[in-house]
């Protein structure tokens, strides 16, 4: 099974959301009062102790809601090579998207539960293919964790209103166990996808088999999903361009309280802020293309000079122009 070559095991269980807590918020600025992740839980497995994100295995059950809401990667789906298996993909007119409980259909991408599938993903998949994607629901009446299957197909419902018919009339969503392949020629190349989509997860995982050192508050790090809208923006056409500039990425605006303490770029946790020092001028440098948008700037900024709003012109945002502001 392909889902045996890329999901992870991080904890006891193997299907519970990773935990970078150097990522969180809450690690990041002792003031910040993000609760996303806690709210999306169920189970209430999500607490914050001493301002400290904490994760009961016992409580959890793997619904993986809570990674859609963090922005910053501190929360994500336990599942390796999602970025190669993207890039493989690119040329299939088929793609299956299914749970680990899925056994009556081979799926390129299986995730332990389909409460980790997220908008970005969706976006990238349908901004940078032509396939068909066969989101397969048909197991979650039969799961335990309850709502699952409706939040999924908000985020469905959700996409498919932001983007044009010739995109979301791409999306199939699969209520009823049956088979996706209706003649040999179909299941073969099915299959050969599959081959390829599997060689590729292999080689990814024994590439990144390797000792990796202590994760630290200083990491800056750009997560998987953003780094698949990235590339999803630079294969789409200029409306569609537009479009997931305009509702998944950010512009900022500093006024001239700025002191260039440099709070907001410790505090940043992918790096999209930097100060430049030019001609015995200081000028502070926001980065839009690797931006999540977790607004950790705007609350550690002690002037409130910082403010980041939704949506961004893709002309600023192409080529990953850095952008110079508050001279």
């Amino acid at each position: 099974m392909l889902s045996s070559l890329v999901s992870t095991d991080n904890n006891q269980r193997g299907n519970l959301p990773r935990l970078d807590l150097s990522r969180c918020l809450r690690t990041r600025n002792r003031n910040s009062n993000c609760t996303k992740c806690q709210i999306l839980c169920q189970k209430k497995a999500i607490s914050f102790e001493q301002k400290k994100l904490t994760l009961e295995e016992d409580v959890c059950n793997g619904c993986l809601l809570c990674t859609g809401g963090c922005k910053t990667g501190a929360l994500t789906i336990p599942f390796d090579g999602l970025g190669d298996i993207f890039l493989s993909l690119c040329k299939s007119d088929l793609i299956v998207i299914s749970c680990e409980k899925n056994l009556i259909n081979e799926s390129h991408i299986k995730l332990s539960c389909l409460g980790g599938l997220s908008e970005e993903l969706l976006v990238s998949l349908l901004t940078a293919t032509n396939a068909k994607i066969k989101i397969d629901l048909s197991n979650c009446p039969q799961c335990e964790k309850e709502n699952v299957s409706s939040i999924i197909a908000e985020k469905i419902h959700k996409v498919m209103v932001i983007f044009p018919d010739k995109l979301s009339s791409r999306i199939d969503i699969v209520s009823k166990t049956k088979s996706y392949y209706t003649n040999f020629q179909e299941r073969r190349a099915f299959f050969r996808a599959l081959r390829d989509v599997a060689y590729k997860s292999t080689q990814a995982i024994w590439t990144n088999n390797k000792p990796t050192s202590k994760k630290s508050y200083s990491n800056k790090k750009i997560p998987e999903n953003r780094q698949l809208l990235r590339h999803a923006i630079v294969n789409a056409h200029d409306s569609t361009g537009a479009t997931i500039a305009e509702n998944y990425f950010f512009s900022m605006t500093i006024d001239a309280s700025c002191n260039f303490c440099g709070m907001c770029i410790g505090v940043c946790p992918t790096g999209a802020l930097k100060i430049s020092r030019e001609d015995k001028t200081k000028s502070l440098i926001f980065q839009p293309h690797i931006c999540t948008g977790c607004d950790a700037c705007h609350e550690i900024c002690k002037q409130r000079a910082i403010v980041l709003t939704k949506g961004i012109d893709l002309k600023k945002l192409t080529g990953y122009t850095a952008h110079i502001m508050g001279q």
